[in-house]
Parts: C-alpha cells; structure tokens; sequence
C-alpha cells in the first residue's frame, strides 16, 4: 500500500491509526503465499493469499513462522491489474460508508 484515501476521495496520511498498517510492500506468489514488508523494507507479515471465484473480495491469512495462524482480513477488491491493485477497507465493518 502506497497510498490511503478517504471515501471523498483526500488522502489519508500514512500516519493514521486507522490505515498505518496497511502500508507497505507486499509481494503475492502464484502458490498462494505472500510476504510483506513495511515501508522501510522490514519483514511486516505472511501467510497466504486468495481471491474470490467472483474476484471481488480478497483474503489474507497472516501466519506466524511455525505455520499458526495469526488473522485473517478479508477485503473489496476495486482495482486489479499487473500494474495496480486497489483494494477497499472500512474502519467499522458495520458502517460502509466511510
């Protein structure tokens, strides 16, 4: 993630509680795995990664290095292309207009 914005479309500082660990490098493999780095290039997490059959959610499992899982985050997929992948988070998941 190299960028946050607000559902008005302002950008949000990388600073913000609410998006600050979504920043970062992230690298998905074909095999189903990913690896994260933060925006420093320090290792952040990984695990496994998939996508919907429709395409329009993806999941992340986190997982520790002897294979426990951590969390698993499901978000909407907005934007997915070779060169950008977009993806769509709520600070509630209650309320999805924010």
């Amino acid at each position: 993630t190299t960028q946050a914005l607000d559902q008005n479309k302002q950008e949000i500082p990388a600073t913000n509680d609410q998006v600050a660990n979504f920043f970062g490098l992230a690298e998905y493999f074909p095999d189903g795995t990913f690896n994260m780095l933060t925006v420093e290039g320090e290792p952040k997490m990984q695990g496994d990664w998939s996508f919907s059959d429709d395409g329009k959610y993806r999941t992340l499992t986190a997982k520790n290095d002897k294979g426990d899982i951590l969390f698993t985050r499901v978000v909407d997929n907005i934007t997915v292309t070779p060169d950008e992948y977009t993806y769509r988070i709520y600070p509630s998941a209650e309320d999805k207009t924010q």
